[in-house]
């Protein structure tokens, strides 16, 4: 006789008579009635299948006690799922070795910007790291013709034909010649063995026709910030030549949009200074030009005076009121929603693509790091030294889930698995409180999204 009990790991939240339930550590969200709940808490003791199927309360009971037990809902009395679990984080760190897992390079031409924002990433990293001693901060066109070439000879290595670069910073656009330069030389020289997607990190002040058309003829999609209308905006993003940065931004969009490369969308970053200036006018601006994304995320360092709740609700409004006229606004916090999708026993879980050993950003000073935020290097710039990185294997692996004590029994342990790394690296270095605040942030719209879902879904069946 089959006996099962009811995992430790089973999360849900409710509305009414459904519920969605999901394991913290292995994911599998799946909406079930007041009856599944029900099903599930039947198992709370060991118990037999026989013996639930003789109480005559449930319908379907071979079915559904399937389904539970594929999402490990049920597991056998007996079952260790972290041990399980162990094995199956073993194999991927074996995938590690050798570079495997890499796919994205992050370039950064300057690490200068000719912006001073209030919130800066960059800046806060650098400012407590030994990075700020680096007298190099302009990149060199051999340090970005070496990166390529070490980087594709990486990709190369594993059969791997697509090749995704990023310009980031700082602000690229400062060593505009090199950012030329790096697109001409991967197409002409590199054109038949990869597949290339160009991205650019830029505060857009310096676009001018030229640059747009320029960015245009390689098709590099345009990361733009701008963080709310004049005023929101204005307040954080501060030009270091005293020109309104928000008359630079709109003037960069309407440069695009007269070469009929214009973006769909725009990233806000939500701080204290502009929390109450970012309001629904936001959504009605980019309806105006025709954007259909946004992405809206909440300063990851500095954000602390705001209520996590007060802050969620500011999310989950502007996502509802964006919804309303056809726009899509994501950020960081949808990030745990998103991994829950994909189970850790289908593929490694990770919060971003640094930590899960998938990019290598390389500074002007030719350091190699996981994100280009980070204040920890993890090998110099030659291809022996990354593939055979300890520091890159031990941070990959130490953020893999279940091997990160402070996540331990956390409802979203297998899905956040640690959140943003940089804030976790601030924390180690300065104050903490920002590692505290957006666990519980990412906790909050975890399972605030969840009651979304299920919502909607309640809708859609009546």
């Amino acid at each position: 006789m089959e006996i099962l009990k009811k995992s430790q790991y089973v999360q849900f939240i409710e509305d009414g008579e459904m519920a969605v339930v999901w394991h913290s550590l292995f994911g599998y969200p799946q909406i079930v009635n007041r009856n599944g709940l029900e099903l599930i808490d039947a198992f709370s003791n060991p118990i037999g299948v026989d013996e639930i199927k003789k109480a005559e309360k449930f319908d379907e009971i071979d079915e559904n006690v399937a389904i539970l037990k594929n999402s490990f809902m049920l597991v056998p009395p007996d079952f260790n799922e972290r041990s399980f679990l162990e094995k199956k984080t073993l194999s991927y760190n074996e995938a590690i070795s050798d570079g495997k897992n890499i796919e994205y390079l992050s370039i950064i031409p300057s690490e200068k910007c000719n912006f001073c924002c209030t919130y800066c990433i960059s800046n806060s990293m650098i400012d407590v790291s030994y990075r700020k001693g680096n007298k190099k901060r302009i990149m060199s066109w051999e340090t970005a013709k070496k990166a390529i070439d070490v980087f594709l000879s990486i990709l190369r290595s594993h059969n791997k034909k697509q090749a995704y670069i990023n310009f980031g910073g700082g602000e690229p656009l400062l060593n505009w010649k090199l950012v030329d330069r790096t697109l001409s030389y991967c197409q002409n020289v590199y054109e038949k063995d990869f597949e290339f997607i160009f991205r650019i990190n830029t505060n857009a002040s310096l676009i001018n026709r030229n640059v747009a058309e320029t960015l245009k003829a390689h098709g590099v999609k345009i990361a733009l910030s701008m963080d709310g209308l004049s005023g929101a905006n204005d307040k954080v993003r501060i030009s270091k030549s005293g020109v309104n940065s928000f008359v630079q931004i709109i003037k960069a969009m309407d440069i695009l949009s007269d070469i009929n490369f214009g973006l769909t969308g725009f990233s806000t970053t939500i701080t204290e200074e502009n929390f109450d200036l970012i309001d629904e006018n936001l959504i009605l601006f980019a309806q105006k030009r025709g954007f259909i994304d946004l992405r809206v995320d909440l300063d990851v360092i500095h954000m602390l005076s705001v209520p996590v709740d007060v802050a969620a609700q500011k999310l989950l409004y502007l996502k509802s009121f964006a919804e309303s006229k056809g726009i899509q606004v994501t950020g960081f916090w949808e990030r745990p929603i998103e991994n829950a999708n994909h189970s850790v026993l289908e593929r490694n879980i990770a919060f971003c693509g640094g930590i899960a050993g998938k990019s290598m950003c390389v500074n002007p000073s030719e350091d190699v790091f996981i994100c280009g935020y980070s204040a920890k290097k993890f090998a110099s710039l030659s291809r022996a030294a990354i593939i055979s990185s300890d520091i890159y294997k031990n941070i990959v692996s130490a953020r893999m889930v279940g091997n990160i004590d402070r996540c331990k029994n956390c409802i979203i342990e297998g899905q956040c698995v640690g959140g943003c790394h940089i804030t976790e690296e601030f924390g180690e270095v300065g104050n903490n409180l920002a590692l505290q605040y957006n666990c519980e942030l990412y906790r909050t719209m975890t399972l605030e999204l969840f009651k979304d879902s299920l919502r909607k879904a309640i809708m859609e069946s009546t």
